[in-house]
């Protein structure tokens, strides 16, 4: 009777997802000189098995935590040519629709460390330019989970890891979540307090953390740290610069503002940070006006 179950089990008759298509792929097992590599039809997961072999009826398992690395062929999915093209059109709508689209094949394994990481990670960054936060979380947890068991490979590598934990901290602020964003800060250790040398992405979240807390002084020195010190990273200097710009008009620094939104706009033309530029600059005669009747109620008072 034992051998009849072992036999059951190998072969997949008694596996709960009979039927699921088959999606070839490369899977990484163990790492060093240990890690082995085959190139499999995966059938599933279930059961706290990825399921792989030639037909439904002949089905073998490997353990999430095993995997090292799943490489998806993702060419007739994912045309990324098109990608870039819609990137300059700015049409960030469009490519969320056609990577969701091409993605769909492979959404069951999507907890897995694999290639798709770095088209996970542009839907985190995309849904946050248009305003769809809680979907932007969505995708950074998928990538970086604190909770995640360390037992388990890493989602993604380092710098993807980094871009998404400043993009789920982004989403909270927005979203109003501040026990959860202040929470995150602290597991990251984002504070007013780092030094010149910490990465773009960490001063700039810092910085937007400090802005949501008024604390436009230092806010504005980590987004000056940026700015100076990360001139080749365009992905975090651009929306500092533009923080650095806000920043001078919460301080009545409105000449200072006009200054940096003139670089900007001269810099960067046809951007997203073009277009917060002008939209700031549109508002400075309103600003300006609110900080004199502000002064004049303070002067009043004394």
């Amino acid at each position: 009777m034992k051998k009849v179950l072992l036999s059951l089990v190998l072969s997949g008759a008694a596996w709960a997802g009979a039927g699921a298509a088959p999606v070839k792929a490369i899977v990484v097992l163990g790492s060093g000189v240990n890690s082995s590599q085959q190139t499999v039809d995966l059938r599933g997961y279930s059961n706290g098995q990825v399921w792989y072999g030639p037909s439904d009826v002949s089905r073998f398992g490997f353990h999430p935590r095993d995997i090292t690395r799943i490489t998806f062929d993702t060419r007739e999915d994912i045309d990324e040519k098109l990608v870039e093209e819609l990137r300059v059109k700015r049409s960030y709508n469009e490519i969320i629709a056609h990577l969701e689209e091409g993605l769909a094949p492979f959404k069951e394994y999507d907890f897995l460390p694999s290639n798709l990481s770095s088209y996970q990670y542009m839907l985190a960054e995309l849904y946050y330019k248009v305003g769809q936060y809680e979907k932007s979380l969505v995708y950074s947890r998928m990538l970086a989970n604190p909770d995640r068991d360390p037992a388990w490979p890493a989602r993604c590598d380092e710098k993807i890891e980094r871009g998404a934990y400043a993009y789920q901290g982004l989403a909270l602020m927005e979203l109003k979540r501040t026990e959860e964003a202040e929470a995150l800060f602290a597991l990251r250790g984002w504070t007013k307090d780092m030094s010149d040398d910490a990465l773009a992405e960490d001063l700039y979240i810092t910085a937007k953390f400090l802005t949501m807390k008024e604390d436009y002084a230092a806010a504005i020195e980590l987004a000056a740290k940026v700015v100076v010190f990360s001139s080749d990273d365009p992905q975090w200097l651009r929306p500092a610069e533009v923080l650095c710009a806000q920043l001078y008009a919460n301080l009545g620094l409105f000449d200072s503002s006009e200054e940096v939104i003139r670089e900007i706009l001269l810099m960067y033309p046809n951007t997203d940070e073009a277009d917060e530029a002008d939209r700031l600059m549109a508002e400075m005669d309103a600003l300006r006006d609110a900080w004199n009747i502000m002064m004049e109620e303070k002067e009043s008072k004394n």
